[in-house]
């Protein structure tokens, strides 16, 4: 059995030119940038709009001094034995000091300060 490309070139074959394949993927490299940049900025203005939307539905939290609050436990003070059932906050802690940064200092109830 005789292949029909071994018998009669096929068409494709025929028309491929060499040089206008260079110069076709060349002006693909250039325009896949281009896309590229724009998904990029279309990306940013999507999470900006997102992130807009959100933090308007947050109500901020304004505490008090010697408000009792509680902790979220880092993943360094967690109990390696009770991971999946374990708690996620710690026990209550006084606020001292409000940094404007939007970070607090607190102190245990006895009066011992956190670092």
């Amino acid at each position: 059995m005789i292949l029909i490309e071994v018998g009669e070139p096929l068409a494709r074959r025929l028309l491929f030119q060499q040089q206008q394949n260079e110069e076709n993927m060349r002006v693909e490299l250039e325009t896949t940038e281009v896309v590229r940049v724009m998904a990029k900025v279309k990306e940013e203005a999507t999470k900006l709009r997102v992130a807009r939307r959100y933090n308007t539905k947050v109500q901020p939290q304004a505490f008090q001094l010697e408000n009792l609050v509680w902790r979220v436990q880092g993943e360094a003070r967690k109990d390696p034995r009770v991971v999946k059932l374990g708690p996620k906050w710690e026990c209550p802690f006084r606020f001292t000091t409000n940094l404007d940064n939007e970070e607090y200092r607190l102190q245990e109830l006895d009066g011992k300060a956190i670092p």
